[in-house]
């Protein structure tokens, strides 16, 4: 049986950068990481979001992998040492922006520059993990209290905007991303971002507090008349195998996982029976329809022979500005062709790898201690025909949040 110890020592032996201190999305032929230049990233190469970059989703995974260390690091001094190393990038990469609320992908080697955009699914992760870290009692006062400052800071500003989350680059850059749409994965993240501030804004913890109940109760165009609490109830179903993701109702494993962490978080803060019941019940649907997902985990010995040169310089013939987000997801989406093409590696890791690595870690958020037992041992037993350093990516990172 592979345990989550198992798990995070491959991600932090092959994952982690060593100078940013995030965990990477990839490693390219023997080792071969090309991480984006100050002057790539002022530049918006190979494109504003920093896509197809080794770190393009550095706030998001560094945000998991803190959650793991803060789990497991309770009772290890050295998983408590990666866990303040993670934190401070965490904390880094909240702070590097010239607008508030704006959360960096990643940083270049001198440690400032960063992509311009972010987005709703880079900044939550890392809201939540420094949240979860805080309160685990493995921070020094002093970082506990930096850390703190920099999480309420960076909420109150997107909730300044509208739930929205800002590009840098000044007060009218724009905004990509948004925690406001009444569907489950961004109702999920949206009420824990207030209850995660009525904890850490202590002076404002009854106005967060009632807005939060207002929020859970609150109708939207989208929710076909249910409120936020009818929509976490309904839960996500994520159908059979084979199935195509299909957002909102449909999302990707790995792009809805932190939702259901935050679903998780809400039962678990959650004083009335009522309201727990109907967290609980959404949990348990998200759950059980993962579950089936966990089989297809499996790797392949062959498939380490299959190229992934992580050569995103390639792709720069394919770039032209891009003044709005819009822009940098047209620039990013023709790149990716390109990119899947020249990394067949990449379609496997996430099809066999990745999807079945974030369903194990939502069916491991089940209410129901015996659920949650079967799918801990399902992931385990599967990850036992996988050879922790053979993956290019850092698909496996899930699973040392959802293994014991």
């Amino acid at each position: 049986m592979t345990t989550a110890r198992a798990v995070l020592d491959a991600i932090d032996r092959r994952f982690v950068d060593p100078e940013r201190g995030v965990v990477l999305d990839y490693v390219g032929d023997d080792g071969f990481v090309d991480h984006p230049t100050a002057d790539d990233l002022r530049a918006d190469r190979p494109n504003a979001l920093a896509w197809w970059t080794p770190a393009e989703n550095g706030a998001f995974f560094t945000g998991i992998h803190l959650l793991a260390l803060t789990r497991h690091g309770r009772e290890d001094a050295a998983l408590a040492g990666r866990a303040r190393v993670a934190a401070s990038a965490l904390g880094r990469l909240a702070s590097v922006g010239s607008v508030p609320g704006f959360v960096a992908r990643t940083v270049a080697d001198d440690l400032v520059t960063h992509p311009r955009m972010g987005s709703d699914d880079q900044t939550f992760p890392l809201v939540l993990g420094l949240w979860r870290y805080v309160r685990s009692g493995l921070a020094a006062p002093g970082e506990t209290e930096e850390l703190r400052r920099i999480v309420v800071g960076v909420v109150a500003a997107v909730r300044a905007a509208g739930w929205s989350v800002p590009i840098d680059g000044g007060r009218d850059a724009g905004f990509r991303g948004t925690f406001a749409p009444h569907h489950v994965v961004p109702s999920a993240r949206l009420l824990l971002l207030h209850r995660i501030m009525a904890e850490l804004d202590e002076p404002r913890r009854a106005e967060w507090l009632d807005l939060y109940y207002r929020k859970l109760h609150e109708e939207g165009p989208e929710s076909e008349g249910l409120s936020r609490r009818g929509l976490l109830a309904c839960g996500i179903d994520y159908g059979p195998i084979g199935a195509p993701s299909s957002y909102p109702h449909r999302p990707p494993f790995w792009t809805s996982g932190s939702a259901q962490l935050a679903l998780a978080a809400l039962a678990e803060l959650e004083d009335d029976p009522a309201v727990r019941a109907d967290l609980q019940a959404g949990l348990a649907r998200g759950a059980e329809t993962a579950l089936p997902h966990v089989a297809l985990l499996r790797w392949e010995p062959q498939w380490a022979e299959l190229p992934f040169a992580g050569r995103w310089r390639d792709l720069l013939d394919l770039w032209r500005p891009q003044p709005a987000a819009s822009d940098a997801v047209r620039v990013g989406q023709e790149q990716s062709i390109r990119w899947e093409n020249g990394t067949p590696r990449k379609h496997l890791e996430d099809t066999f790898l990745r999807a079945p690595a974030w369903a194990a870690l939502i069916a491991a958020q089940h209410p129901h201690p015996q659920r949650r037992s079967a799918a801990v041992s399902a992931a385990s037993t599967a990850l036992g025909g996988v050879d922790l350093d053979a993956p290019a990516t850092s698909a496996l990172l899930p699973l040392a949040l959802a293994l014991d």
